[in-house]
């Protein structure tokens, strides 16, 4: 006998194909659109910086801590940017990191106390409170929003100063991500967690702060034509800014209070 689990999770995954093969969607979205979006700051004042994110029910959180420490031995005027998201969360962390190096949204440059011997160590912790898909996309936007709303504390004769703040940590331009899923030939932005489970392949798209293409990303079993990246990108730049304008909102929020 079948488990009724597994049973279930069958019929989910054919009644989603189904309606996704129709052009239709359970929450009643085409299917180009992001669910509703929403960032808050300053969730965590005990941190440098936080903000936690929304899209549908995904929910992530994420705090940026400051150390003052030796640079990297081959980066001896670089600050050093460290992401972390849980035990098991290494993938998402690669994830979150390549899309704030590869867009170069902190300035490490910036982030050097004195060359060779004391940088700044950016450590940026990214927790998920729950996955109903786009977790990567999510993760970003409460990323770049704690980065954004970080305070540096003062460092004074070797030390950290916590409770003075000198000013905003160097943050170049908020970037966003969008990854869309291709379900039997369709392309699909902003998969739910049912839906993520039928994509054959996922296409993560990162832009600049300018809106400029930054990486495109594929994985899964099914394979992607150029055709297939090109459409994924122009759906991804119509639902890019949907994503950027709740970080944009929640920053100026931020900075007015």
């Amino acid at each position: 006998m079948i488990p009724a689990r597994l049973v279930d999770c069958t019929v989910v995954r054919r009644t989603v194909r189904r309606s996704l093969a129709n052009g239709q969607r359970f929450d009643g979205r085409g299917l180009g659109d992001v669910r509703p979006v929403k960032v808050m700051c300053d969730v965590a004042p005990v941190a440098e910086g936080s903000a936690q994110a929304f899209i549908g029910m995904t929910h992530v959180i994420a705090g940026v801590r400051l150390e003052a420490a030796p640079p990297v031995a081959d980066h001896p005027v670089e600050g050093v940017l460290h992401v972390h998201a849980g035990k098991d969360g290494a993938r998402l962390a690669w994830a979150v990191e390549r899309t704030l190096r590869d867009t170069e949204a902190v300035d490490l440059m910036r982030l050097c106390i004195e060359p060779g011997r004391t940088v700044w160590h950016v450590w940026l912790d990214v927790r998920c409170i729950n996955d109903d898909g786009s977790l990567v996309d999510a993760c970003v936007l409460a990323s770049v929003a704690a980065l954004a709303t970080a305070q540096m504390p003062r460092f004074d004769g070797g030390r950290v100063v916590r409770d003075e703040r000198i000013g905003p940590l160097m943050v170049d331009g908020l970037p966003v991500t969008c990854t869309l899923g291709l379900v039997d030939g369709k392309l699909v932005a902003d998969l739910t967690r049912e839906e993520g489970t039928v994509a054959d392949a996922k296409v993560r798209v990162t832009f600049q702060p300018d809106g400029a293409l930054a990486q495109v990303m594929a994985s899964g079993r099914g394979t992607l034509s150029s055709d297939k990246i090109s459409q994924a990108v122009a759906l991804a730049k119509r639902a890019a800014p949907t994503l950027r304008e709740g970080v944009l909102a929640a920053v100026a929020r931020f900075k007015k209070a």
